[in-house]
């Protein structure tokens, strides 16, 4: 009798625990579940975190959306360019081959690394184009004169940057030569930054139209020689029929003094006297002040 009294007391004992671990069990369930409806509004937000990190997985390993083959859409004039410039240029924009197209960053990469290019004055936009490419459009620096500096000739464009050309011991084909810069050429694509530079490729710009306005195809420039005269740069141009032109100071824009004549004035009286008297009677004509002066070929 005491036997059976104490088994039926273990076994009260042992379904009071199963009992009490049920009850245990269901009040966590139960706040699990209100925990769960409380948080239902993140359910959608986690679905939809999952569904794009497995979109993303899957075209990236595809492929998809990663940028191919970046395209140059338009070079201008690039006639000038040699077969290793234009390589250093493709290397720079396949530099992001590869790079995920989601990636906001790939663009200005790009960007700035056509930037760096010593051929490259303008980097005019970036834009992804979905499912794979970068286009991309940039302006080059066109070769515009050649500055003697320790007998060579350095090539750079109309704003005086050096271009990534081999300096040359002869005045470079078919471009106007600057003669008597006292100042080193920077590196390629910086600034050559000498005031005597500045003023003879300002002057040159404003002298290319001289063949047309008189009219005779030998009055092309060929050189500007730079001298100072107190302590300011003066031009002298040389044309390809032997003319030559006394440009004289030229001063900073918006520094001119009263009375200085204009670029177009100087041109127009140029080419009047030209006109005139015929381009192989003139051997000298002075333009620094108006009217213009001339010496006649001997």
């Amino acid at each position: 009798m005491p036997e059976q009294q104490a088994t039926t007391i273990f076994e009260r004992s042992r379904s009071g625990r199963l009992l009490a671990w049920l009850r245990a069990l269901s009040r966590h369930l139960l706040r699990f579940l209100a925990f769960l409806a409380g948080a239902a509004w993140l359910l959608p937000i986690l679905l939809l975190l999952g569904t794009g990190w497995l979109l993303y997985g899957h075209t990236v390993s595809r492929g998809i959306f990663v940028v191919r083959a970046p395209l140059v859409e338009r070079l201008d004039a690039p006639d000038w360019f040699s077969g290793e410039d234009l390589y250093t240029l493709e290397k720079r924009v396949r530099a992001v081959d590869g790079r995920p197209l989601y990636d906001t960053a790939v663009a200005s990469e790009l960007a700035s690394a056509l930037a760096s290019d010593p051929w490259v004055s303008e980097v005019r936009y970036v834009r992804r184009r979905f499912p794979s490419s970068l286009d991309c459009e940039i302006a080059v620096r066109k070769p515009f004169a050649g500055v003697e500096a320790g007998n060579k000739f350095f090539v750079v464009d109309r704003a005086g940057f050096r271009l990534p050309m081999p300096p040359c011991d002869v005045p470079p084909a078919g471009l106007p030569a600057v003669i008597g810069a006292k100042s080193y050429p920077s590196g390629p694509g910086e600034l050559w930054k000498d005031p005597a530079v500045a003023a003879a490729l300002f002057v040159l710009s404003q002298a290319s139209d001289i063949q047309k306005l008189t009219g005779c195809q030998d009055m092309r420039v060929v050189a500007a020689d730079v001298s100072v005269r107190n302590g300011l740069p003066s031009i002298k141009l040389r044309t390809a029929i032997g003319t030559s032109v006394e440009w004289g100071v030229v001063y900073r824009p918006g520094c001119e003094p009263y009375g200085v004549p204009a670029a177009g004035e100087r041109l127009a009286a140029l080419a009047s006297l030209v006109s005139e008297l015929g381009p192989d009677a003139v051997e000298l004509v002075d333009v620094s002040v108006l009217p213009a002066a001339y010496r006649p070929r001997q």
